[in-house]
């Protein structure tokens, strides 16, 4: 006999079995005896109930609480409530919630943006092109600017839990920089490229938050050209960056971008670079696009060819490519709704299989489905911007945005959350005119 925590082919109608009666056969005020199924008929039955249904009956008692947690239970589910999946999702209850959460059909949407509740003089000054990274639950932002000369080498935390910036004493100097790029592999951040606005580009640096300490640590292999508008991030024990570009000065009056397209990854544990031996179709070079991680896998979108003697783009991308750290193959995704205009050095975050894009409004590429949707938000929403991080803290349900840059820099900061309850994501819907939830 099969266990409870069995994966199960569900048929389109249950089996009738000696546990089953038909609705005649019960005497007036006789209970159907669930619990005395077999766990793998009750489990199936589970799979035929609507989510208000299925929450309803979890909270019977922890052997059905538990079953109603099964992947089988949530995968009919999702199964039943869309076709368009592309690749299935390793948690479904997780992505059912979430897909409910991101694209509810109610006016208002499920999001919400909340005011800054901080203290004003805590807030660090107006800045753009800066990092934000999660470590230990804080953020760190790290450098910025806030003219082509004026940039900043400090280093400020944010706490969720206290809602206070704060600007530690660190060991080591950071430089005076701007559009450099870091990703956490554990409690150490790792930062790569940058600029000072006077001709020096950087290389690799590291922030070790545990020790509060700033150092700029020896490497082995080929080491990448130091870069601005470049992307990483990280997965596992690696850093991956794509791209990017410097300026170099042929003339005395005259300075040319020059644009990369090459793939570099840093073994953190070795300290070491190399160029991957990599298949498939690979983007083409670039600056100012965006990687994030889902899983083992690696989303890259957006970006373009900047010219900087017109200041303006002589490309945009809309395209969206994955790249697969354990296969090293890259692949271009065919996108589903695709937005016409280009997403470029934007706030953007990943969570769980959602890939998200601030630009006024949020804008989500779902990875199973390979759709881009317009997301609805409740609450004023935030000045538009460019060259400004947005940090996830899951615990928290939210998502943070500061800085940034849009006719002025600026040092707005603003929360994005939604809601932790399933039975609040339904009941939303449900009182749309409609009644629909799906």
């Amino acid at each position: 006999m099969a266990t409870a925590t069995s994966v199960i082919d569900v048929p389109d109608v249950p089996p009738k079995s000696v546990y089953w009666k038909d609705e005649s056969q019960y005497e007036e005020g006789e209970t159907f005896q669930f619990m005395v199924l077999p766990t793998e008929l009750r489990l199936l039955i589970l799979c035929f109930l609507e989510p208000p249904e299925l929450m309803n009956i979890s909270i019977c008692c922890k052997d059905i609480n538990e079953l109603s947690k099964k992947n089988t239970v949530w995968k009919s589910l999702v199964l039943r409530h869309w076709n368009d999946i592309e690749t299935p999702p390793l948690d479904w209850m997780k992505y059912f919630y979430q897909r409910k959460v991101f694209f509810c059909k109610s006016k208002k949407g499920m999001l919400e943006w909340k005011s800054k509740d901080v203290a004003a003089n805590s807030v660090p000054p107006s800045r753009q092109s800066l990092t934000g990274t999660l470590v230990d639950g804080k953020i760190v932002y790290i450098g910025g600017q806030t003219s082509v000369t004026t940039r900043f080498d400090d280093i400020h935390f944010f706490d969720p839990e206290t809602r206070l910036f704060t600007k530690p004493k660190i060991t080591g100097k950071p430089p005076k920089f701007a559009r450099h790029t870091a990703c956490a592999v554990g409690k150490r951040i790792f930062i790569f490229g940058g600029y000072d606005g006077f001709g020096t580009f950087f290389g690799l640096s590291m922030f070790d938050v545990a020790t509060l300490k700033w150092s700029t640590p020896e490497v082995k292999g080929e080491r990448p050209i130091p870069r601005t508008n470049h992307a990483v991030t990280s997965v596992g024990k690696n850093m991956y960056l794509f791209g990017g570009n410097d300026t170099t000065k042929p003339g005395k009056d005259h300075l040319k971008y020059g644009t990369y397209g090459d793939f570099q990854v840093f073994d953190t544990e070795i300290m070491t670079w190399y160029q991957p031996p990599v298949k498939g179709k690979i983007p083409c070079a670039r600056s100012g696009h965006h990687m994030i991680p889902v899983g083992t896998k690696i989303y890259l979108f957006g970006g373009g060819l900047w010219n900087d003697k017109s200041k303006s783009w002589l490309e945009r991308y809309n395209d969206m490519y994955v790249f697969d750290t354990e296969t090293m193959e890259w692949n271009e995704i065919v996108q589903v709704n695709p937005p016409h205009h280009a997403f470029i050095s934007l706030p953007h975050w990943g969570i769980d299989t959602f890939l998200f894009v601030y630009n006024d409004p949020i804008w989500c590429f779902d990875t199973i489905t390979h759709t881009w949707h317009q997301l609805k938000t409740k609450g004023p929403r935030p000045a538009k911007r460019f060259l400004g991080p947005a940090t996830v803290i899951p615990h928290k349900n939210s998502v943070f945005m500061f800085g940034g840059v849009y006719a002025q820099v600026m040092n707005n900061f603003d929360q994005l959350t939604w809601s932790t309850s399933i039975f609040e994501v339904l009941k939303g819907e449900s009182s749309e005119p409609d009644g629909s939830i799906s």
